[in-house]
């Protein structure tokens, strides 16, 4: 799993370029805005079982701009079987994002899983 660098109040355009996420593709992708969860699932990868599928995890405060997401979508999420999404602040926090992960699913079969900040499944 790779780790990404947060830094505080996510991607500013005025001061910063094209943000690209580099990983490899995975059968199961976890996208969130919170750093902790990520740790929390890279602390679990190593009680799971051996031939578990392998996990990529990102933060979705580095996947703001379009070609960001769309890059990320070609190379990593279309190999996913699974994708869950812990969406704080519903549709409106990442409209574009899910657009992409909509078609995507459409288009691949994808399963994707929703969860909003209390956990309660959502629907695009």
């Amino acid at each position: 799993m790779h780790r990404l660098s947060a830094s505080p109040g996510g991607w500013d355009p005025s001061v910063e370029g094209v943000i690209f996420v580099e990983q490899t593709p995975a059968p199961l992708v976890f996208l969130t805005a919170a750093d902790t969860e990520i740790q929390t699932l890279a602390g679990a990868i190593a009680h799971l079982p051996q031939d578990f599928p392998a996990i990529r995890a990102a933060n979705l405060l580095q996947l703001q701009q379009q070609l960001t997401i769309d890059t990320y979508g070609e190379t990593v999420l279309t190999a996913a079987k699974v994708i869950v999404v812990r969406l704080l602040g519903g549709r409106g926090y990442w409209p574009y994002g899910l657009e992409v992960l909509k078609e995507l699913a459409e288009e691949e079969g994808t399963a994707l899983i929703f969860c909003r900040g209390t956990i309660a499944l959502i629907r695009i």
